[in-house]
């Protein structure tokens, strides 16, 4: 949930518009929650991706997969990225892992551009 928080509301600069931010997509967030527990609708969204994109069918099985992460993201939480990787090999998918220590998000290629070139 921090990291869909900090998602939104990276872009406002002020306190008065970054905190009723907070506010607003926490009460969605909540919503949001206590509509899957009470009504347990099929899984649409972010949820859904995860598991399309670790359905056989979706791609050939001989495709490569790779993951390029860190454990500083403040946006995508590394447990997160790790366990969709656990999901792609039990699924036989040949998966690749570049975990980086310390970039922000989507920021590997300007911290260490040397590693990124040798993928």
């Amino acid at each position: 949930m921090l990291g869909l928080l900090r998602a939104f509301t990276m872009p406002l600069r002020s306190r008065l518009t970054r905190y009723p931010a907070y506010v607003f997509h926490t009460v969605l967030w909540l919503l949001n929650r206590v509509y899957k527990v009470v009504l347990r609708p099929k899984p649409a969204g972010i949820d859904k991706m995860r598991l399309d994109l670790n359905d056989p069918t979706l791609l050939p099985q001989e495709t490569k997969r790779l993951y390029i992460y860190s454990k500083t993201d403040s946006i995508i939480r590394w447990q997160d990225v790790e366990r969709h990787i656990e999901d792609a090999r039990k699924a036989g998918i040949e998966v690749t892992v570049e975990k980086y220590e310390e970039s922000p998000h989507v920021t590997h290629a300007r911290m260490d551009g040397n590693r990124c070139v040798k993928l």
